[in-house]
């Protein structure tokens, strides 16, 4: 068979293409969020709470033998949870962010010393340029402002609890802190359409929570165990741990569940004493979970296996989001962004990773299957997980298969196939997406490197994510 010979490329014709090339990278990262085609009848306003280390397992309203979750179990049942999610990376700032921008760790590249680039939108900003009024209270280093995660937002509170105890930041309860300053904000702003983002971390590290819930799941434990600074337990003690002593600091970090979830149910409350619970898209999720040496590891932050992936995602919206619906397929937090917009009839940024899960919310139609991603580029860890229906790929982040092993997830847990050959056993797409990464496109917007002032990088330390 003949093939017709390629033309020679014109002269100027790598330039017109270079032009054309770059127009596509402005285009990726423009800051004009496209106005919506049809405004709803109904501005909705737009509540989005993210419970800093929350396992999905460790709620009641997903299957957990505890009653950890009062308030989100009540939110499920008025409104959709997903069964299914997965965390971009398995700590606070690169998962946020990929929240905040529906891109990837490896596409954003806000992953250690670096700062969201200049050009990539953010939900925020998509929102704020809609005409919503945009707020933000958080409550731990990870979110500084420092990072980007301000972007958007017209009032960024990052001082509040910092201030509340700054030379024992770890050692103290602060969800409190962050309800009150989220309650005289609403109060205020109740007439006007906002975006408000909460952010609690009394789930976290190390699981200090106040009476009672510091008792509440193992009051008669008599051990020392009280569950401060287990990340940074050598390995000879992990391995020696006693059971009673894990159950009490499992016990332990339940109980800041319970606490966070009390708060929550605060702001619920507060919505439908101003009348706004029929007016607001609350959104419930968290960045990543936790570590009970179900793998050897505490914490998180250290690996990419299923206990620090697998978060919550609960939405409610009266009289649009069908009630007690429950979600199957595998969804990421690259979906916030398009499913905000999706539901808010608001147009999001040209380019997102994410997919808007509306179709799925409000009708039959299921979350299409595709490569979902998780990526940790972390204290000199690199590690991507690709997942494809019920199979997962871990490897490394360096374009190489070696030491790459396939998993077969079932209930949420994962088991290695042993002996699997990966180009044999392993869809070729998947090979190509743990090698290759999410995207190429944006390396051309690498992320904004810099050294973090004094004082976030002492905060950054006490919390164990900086040397």
């Amino acid at each position: 068979m003949l093939h017709a010979k390629p033309a020679s490329p014109k002269p100027g014709s790598r330039c017109l293409r270079c032009f054309l090339l770059s127009l596509v990278l402005i285009s990726f990262f423009c800051l004009d969020c496209r106005r919506a085609a049809a405004p709803p009848a109904i501005k909705y306003n737009l509540l989005v709470i993210s419970i800093d280390t929350c396992r999905a397992d460790h709620l009641t309203c997903y299957g957990y033998n505890r009653d950890t979750s009062p308030h989100l179990d009540q939110l499920a049942k008025e409104g959709v949870l997903f069964e299914d999610v997965t965390a971009a990376s398995s700590w606070t700032v690169p998962s946020h962010m990929s929240m905040f921008t529906s891109l990837y760790p490896s596409v954003h590249k806000v992953q250690e010393a670096s700062a969201l680039a200049e050009g990539i939108p953010t939900l925020a900003e998509c929102l704020a340029k809609s005409g919503y009024v945009t707020a933000a209270f958080v409550s731990a280093a990870t979110m500084n402002h420092w990072f980007g995660f301000n972007r958007g937002f017209q009032f960024y509170d990052d001082y509040t609890v910092s201030r509340s105890e700054p030379n024992q930041f770890r050692k103290v309860v602060t969800g409190h802190l962050v309800t009150e300053q989220a309650a005289k904000w609403l109060q205020k702003h109740s007439r006007e359409n906002f975006f408000l983002f909460l952010h609690y971390f009394d789930c976290h590290g190390d699981y200090i929570s106040p009476a009672p819930f510091n008792e509440k799941f193992d009051p008669d434990y008599k051990g020392k165990e009280n569950g401060r600074f287990i990340g940074m337990w050598p390995a000879d003690k992990r391995a020696s741990v006693s059971v009673m002593d894990l159950a009490h600091i499992v016990a332990l970090y339940d109980g800041g569940i319970a606490y966070t979830d009390e708060q929550v149910g605060k702001i619920f409350q507060l919505l439908q004493d101003l009348r706004l619970s029929e007016k607001t898209l609350v959104i419930i999720l968290s960045d990543h979970g936790e570590g009970f040496l179900e793998h050897g590891l505490f914490t998180h932050g250290n690996s990419l296996y299923e206990e620090l992936l697998r978060v919550p995602l609960i939405l409610r919206l009266p009289g649009v989001i069908p009630a007690g619906k429950r979600v199957a397929g595998n969804v990421s937090h690259v979906d916030l962004m398009p499913t905000v917009m999706g539901l808010l009839q608001q147009a999001g940024p040209l380019k997102m990773q994410g997919i808007d899960l509306s179709p799925a919310i409000l009708s039959d139609q299921p979350v299409p299957e595709r490569l979902i991603y998780s990526e940790l580029a972390y204290n000199g860890i690199y590690l991507r997980a690709v997942r494809w229906g019920d199979r997962k790929l871990l490897g490394s982040m360096k374009r190489t298969l070696a030491g790459a092993q396939l998993e077969e997830l079932v209930g949420g847990r994962e088991k290695v196939i042993a002996g699997a050959d990966l180009k044999k056993d392993c869809p070729e797409a998947m090979l190509r997406a743990l090698t290759m990464g999410p995207a190429s496109i944006a390396e051309a917007k690498a992320g904004q490197a810099k050294e973090p002032d004094a004082d976030l990088l002492s905060r950054l330390k006490s919390l164990g994510y900086a040397q």
